[in-house]
Parts: C-alpha cells; sequence; structure tokens
C-alpha cells in the first residue's frame, strides 16, 4: 500500500499563522494591562469625583456652605408657614463662598471626602446658649451614662433641607423649646463613628440663642421617631459652657469659637 503522507502547510503559510498567534496573544496581554490599571485608578477616580460634586454644590449653596451667615431667623412649629422641609433661611450678603475657598476658609475647604466607600451623612451641631450656659440633655431611658453620654441637640439634614434650617428642627424636636434664633454659623468638622457605625459624619455646628422671657431649669421632653418607633425620651438642662468640654462623641469639637 502505498504511503500517503498529509500535504504540509507552504513555510509562508506556517510564519503567516505564527504571525497571528503572536500578534493575538500581544493584544490580550494589552487588554490584561489597560484591566488592571483600570482597577487601579477607577477607585481614586469616582473618589476625585465625589470631592469636586461636593465642593461644585456648595459652591451652588445645596449644602448651606455658607461659612458667615449675616442675619438671623427665628423659627418655631407655630410659626406662619412653617414646614419642616422649607428653605427659606438667611442667605449670605457679604462675600461669596467662593472667594472663602479660594482663600482657605469655609467648610468646603475643611470637608474632603477621603474615604469614598464609608457613607458620609451630613450632621448639624446645635449650641443653645442663654445667661452663659449651654443646653444639653441626657437619654432618660438610658441603662447608664456610658450608654449615650451627655449631648447637645443634633441629627441629620434631610435631603433637600438646609443646615441652618435642620438645625432649627432638631433643637425643637429635641427639647421642645421654641423661639429660637441661630446667631452665627461656627464652622464644620468631621468626626469618624467607627466602629459604632461605619459612617463619617460630616457636622455644621451652629450658636442658637433663645427669644423667650423665661426658660425650665430642667424638663423632659419626648422625641417621636419615624416609622411608629417608640419615642425617645430626654432630660435636658443647663451646663455651664465652661463645663462643655464633657460633651458625648467630639460634639465639644467647636465650642471654642463661642468665644471668637
Amino acid at each position: 500500500m502505498p504511503d500517503t503522507a498529509l500535504p504540509q502547510p507552504p513555510r509562508e503559510s506556517r510564519r503567516a499563522l505564527a504571525g497571528k498567534i503572536t500578534l493575538a496573544l500581544l493584544v490580550a496581554a494589552a487588554l490584561m494591562a489597560v484591566l488592571c490599571a483600570a482597577a487601579m485608578i477607577l477607585p481614586w477616580w469616582f473618589a476625585f469625583r465625589e470631592e469636586q460634586q461636593w465642593e461644585d454644590e456648595c459652591n451652588a449653596g445645596l449644602h448651606g456652605c455658607d461659612p458667615l451667615p449675616t442675619r438671623s431667623t427665628t423659627w418655631a412649629p407655630s410659626s406662619p408657614g412653617y414646614s419642616p422641609s422649607r428653605t427659606a433661611v438667611p442667605s449670605t450678603e457679604a462675600g461669596s463662598l467662593a472667594s472663602s475657598r479660594e482663600a482657605g476658609t469655609g467648610p468646603c475647604r475643611l470637608i474632603r471626602p477621603y474615604a469614598a466607600s464609608v457613607l458620609r451623612p451630613q450632621k448639624v451641631v446645635a449650641y443653645v446658649v442663654r445667661d452663659g450656659r449651654l443646653l444639653v440633655f441626657l437619654h432618660a431611658d438610658d441603662a447608664s451614662f456610658d450608654q449615650s453620654g451627655l449631648q447637645v441637640p443634633a441629627g441629620t439634614v434631610r435631603a433637600g433641607e438646609l443646615p441652618e434650617a435642620a438645625v432649627l428642627r432638631e433643637v425643637v424636636e429635641e427639647t421642645g423649646l421654641e423661639g429660637l434664633r441661630v446667631e452665627r454659623y461656627l464652622g464644620a468638622s468631621e468626626y469618624d463613628m467607627r466602629p459604632y457605625a461605619d459612617a463619617i459624619h460630616v457636622r455644621h455646628f451652629y450658636h442658637l440663642s433663645i427669644d423667650l422671657p423665661e426658660v425650665p431649669e430642667r424638663w423632659y421632653t419626648e422625641e417621636r421617631g419615624e416609622g411608629g418607633s417608640a419615642p425617645i425620651r430626654f432630660e435636658c438642662y443647663w451646663l455651664p459652657v465652661a463645663e462643655g468640654h464633657v460633651l458625648a462623641a467630639g460634639q465639644s469639637a467647636l465650642l471654642g469659637r463661642l468665644f471668637d
């Protein structure tokens, strides 16, 4: 039986095939390099864009990032036209945020996201001062002082709400006081809640006063939770401002600015 050999492709065809395989391998290696670079660069890029978006929103006044409100507003649930979501609050009449930002001042210069994967809720903290004393409260139903500590009125800024409106709302909800007046914006800072909570609070601090002839020395209030949750009882009283360093969870961070 005669030997039958398979026909061999020409040498040029073998070279062309080897060239195509080499090119395919090079293309695959290049794609892998691009994917690896994207995996390293994209997290940084998203964090950078988040920072830029925050600063742009501040410049547009969407977060109330005005370092120096120039006039005050009285607010209470009994006031005509009151609405918790109403944003009719003071605006800056002297200088713009952009100029303060260029000078290195104002909250937008201070607040720069450095942990994009961590929640960064916007918070407000109220220093309500009367006759040299600071409004504070305890959680009346806590088993011990260590559970929540001594606090001042504070809370979360709702969607579409300016910080100045939020701080007034929080004081009323937690203390029941009315006739509140925002004296001035003290500044902003960050507080890392970890490990208690996986969040970094962006806090806006305000100095408030009360336009009432008399206020109680010590009283109890209840804050109604959302979704039908049980109310939270607070024991409110007045503490000398000089003793405010005992506040829990870093709430005394900008207390010294009351004296600036």
